[in-house]
């Protein structure tokens, strides 16, 4: 929408932002300017679908994605034992 488009320009613009948003919102500023999802992938150095993953974030929750989520940490299998007795 054209608030969002005003928003991400506010945001871009600001130098406030983490890097990863940054990357996101210039995605959707890049589509929104017409460049195809190739070009977008190619201009940002990332892949075709995560172009493609990140526009579906849009339009499914409007630029709430942008902001990175909490990430699971997986354990080494041999961290999680207790210690044997000596």
């Amino acid at each position: 929408s054209d608030t969002d488009k005003d928003d991400l320009t506010v945001l871009t613009s600001s130098g406030t932002m983490k890097a990863r948003s940054f990357k996101r919102a210039q995605a959707l500023l890049h589509l929104d300017s017409g460049k195809s999802y190739v070009e977008v992938a190619s201009l940002l150095s990332v892949r075709y679908m995560t172009v493609c993953e990140w526009a579906k974030a849009h339009r499914t929750g409007s630029l709430s994605f942008l902001k990175d989520q909490p990430r699971t940490v997986a354990v080494p299998s041999g961290l999680t034992e207790q210690p044997k007795p000596r």
